[in-house]
């Protein structure tokens, strides 16, 4: 018997369930696969969406006309960007919407090329490494500690994440943000999803933001690929 993995197929925000609730009084939810449970307190009903006018369907000569472009502008990739591609790709395939968003910013970490910081902070940087060398600790220790501290001479991962946004993509807004501080929302939900385990979803609804954060991995790469 197939009971399915307790996953929606297709889901609907919750702003647009409150409002529905709000104006029409009804309870939607989403269309889960397997045996869903639900209280009767409320009306509830199903509804489909049909997308037959909205979406024009391709045929296989245009398909097969982008690729012949494509092979003929002979794009250099570099190894970073066909990581963040394939990272990209394989997303796809996740079945856990957690999941998926992590594997996308994985991809955009994957781009990433951190910038040294200035000689004040590099200064910083050699008075606490020379502090690590002095202090009375085992050497694993203190290696462990110099090799954190290594990394405070580059930019940090959210700063070159704002970084590449506002060079590659200074125009572009996603979830009525700019690029800067979208993927900046973003790095805020991994971590807060990876040392947790969990987000506020009314903060960070993890299935919007990993919608959302496909379309800007496309038009960063497509930026950068160009480039």
């Amino acid at each position: 018997m197939d009971v399915g993995k307790d996953k929606a197929s297709g889901f609907v925000s919750n702003y647009v369930k409150d409002k529905v609730f709000d104006e029409h009084g009804v309870v939607m939810i989403d269309d889960v696969h397997g045996v869903t449970a639900y209280s009767e307190e409320y009306p509830t009903t199903c509804s489909s969406i049909f997308t037959t006018g909205l979406v024009n369907v391709r045929n296989a000569e245009f398909f097969t006309g982008k690729l012949i472009d494509l092979i003929s502008e002979s794009y250099a990739l570099s190894e970073q960007l066909k990581l963040a591609m394939e990272l990209m790709t394989s997303s796809f395939f996740e079945s856990s919407s957690r999941a998926r968003f992590l594997t996308l910013v994985l991809a955009a970490e994957s781009i990433l090329s951190p910038e040294d910081r200035s000689t004040e902070v590099h200064s910083v940087v050699d008075e606490l490494r020379n502090v690590a060398k002095s202090a009375n600790l085992s050497d694993q220790e203190k290696r462990s500690i110099l090799g954190t501290l290594n990394w405070l001479y580059k930019d940090s991962i959210s700063q070159s994440l704002r970084k590449m946004a506002l060079v590659h993509l200074p125009n572009k807004t996603y979830q009525d943000l700019p690029s800067h501080k979208f993927i900046q929302k973003c790095y805020e939900a991994r971590s807060k999803l990876v040392h947790s385990g969990t987000v506020d979803e009314e903060k960070h609804n993890i299935g919007t933001l990993a919608a959302n954060l496909e379309v800007y991995l496309k038009d960063m790469l497509t930026e950068m690929a160009a480039a």
